[in-house]
């Protein structure tokens, strides 16, 4: 059953464990796409949905005639929340008051938070349950998923189109851009482009920057911790990061032409989302935690145990658009 959707920020000022929260906001802090990604509370690792992709017509009726019975087919959709999380050991007298040394604990909280953020971004995209059983399924398997129920517009293919090539291709590339913001659900409103957000890898960062400056679509906003992040026809567009190696990029530029592959190639992805239930949105039990956070049996180690019971929902099939199969510029 969920409970609400939450941001990061607000997570971290309703936290009484100052460790947990410090490393939620940096969380936020560190990484827009986590800023910008609302959580739903859940009270169960396994979350179950009825959905209807699209709904049968109303009728009319004849006076002294009974309306046309209306049946809509539901499919069921299931998602599981993944254990995340670790722990550092550090000897307790470097947390002795006085000691220069004490910064090594403060150093080991930061590296903990980074390595939880890495983490998951890595699989809030690449997550994969066939090869990795204990995490999440991450965008590019959702939307495999999708394309496989059907919904084929949940893929855009750029056809190995080299930016660096001819205007033309550019000019392509945006339209494709422009196709995939309008493949989002609008939700209510017929003029709400939908989209919240257009992920990508460094490369694709810099071709979007690069092609859609010189048309004159390339705007700029501020976010809550007064970055400047730049927006394609106002829908942010935000850097996925590397991987805990703090080289390997999440979204890289070395996919194959298929897609299917993140080495071999030299093409790269595009995710246009809408955030928030029923769309792209992080599910959690009880937020990040520290069970753990006291010296252990042998006398002198402190140890501090992270977990967070996490994982990632997108029910609506017009949650996400990958314009993948792309050469990009600065390759």
């Amino acid at each position: 059953m969920a409970t609400g959707q939450i941001n990061l920020r607000d997570m971290a000022q309703g936290m009484g464990e100052t460790v947990a929260a410090g490393i939620v906001l940096n969380f936020a802090r560190r990484s827009v796409m986590m800023d910008k990604l609302p959580f739903q509370n859940v009270d169960t690792f396994w979350v179950r949905k009825w959905l209807s992709d699209s709904f049968s017509e109303a009728n009319f009726r004849q006076f002294g005639s009974s309306f046309t019975t209306v049946k809509d087919n539901l499919r069921d959709a299931q998602d599981s929340l993944s254990l995340l999380g670790g722990q550092i050991d550090i000897d307790m007298a470097l947390k002795d008051a006085g000691q220069k040394e004490q910064d090594l604990y403060a150093y080991n909280i930061n590296a903990q938070s980074d390595r939880f953020r890495y983490t998951f971004m890595d699989r809030f995209v690449n997550g994969d349950k066939v090869s990795d059983t204990e995490a999440f399924n991450g965008l590019s398997q959702r939307v495999d998923q999708f394309v496989a129920d059907g919904h084929t517009d949940a893929k855009i293919n750029g056809a190995n189109a080299d930016l660096a090539a001819t205007s033309d291709i550019r000019q392509t590339f945006l339209d494709n851009l422009s196709d995939g913001l309008e493949r989002i659900d609008a939700g209510e409103s017929a003029d709400d482009i939908g989209a919240s957000v257009i992920l990508t890898g460094r490369e694709g960062y810099l071709s979007i920057a690069s092609v859609a400056r010189r048309e004159g679509l390339l705007d700029t906003s501020k976010d809550s911790f007064d970055r400047t992040i730049d927006n394609f026809m106002g829908v942010p567009i935000v850097r996925a990061g590397t991987k805990a190696d703090q080289s390997t990029s999440i979204i890289t530029a070395t996919e194959t032409d298929a897609g299917t592959a993140t080495t071999g190639g030299d093409n790269t992805s595009f995710y246009i989302m809408r955030l928030g239930e029923p769309y792209v949105h992080g599910m959690q039990i009880g937020g990040p935690e520290t069970p753990l956070d006291r010296l252990i049996d042998d006398g002198v180690t402190h140890r501090v145990v992270f977990q967070w019971k996490v994982g990632i929902g997108a029910w609506n099939k017009r949650s996400v658009v990958r314009y993948f199969n792309v050469n990009p510029l600065f390759n």
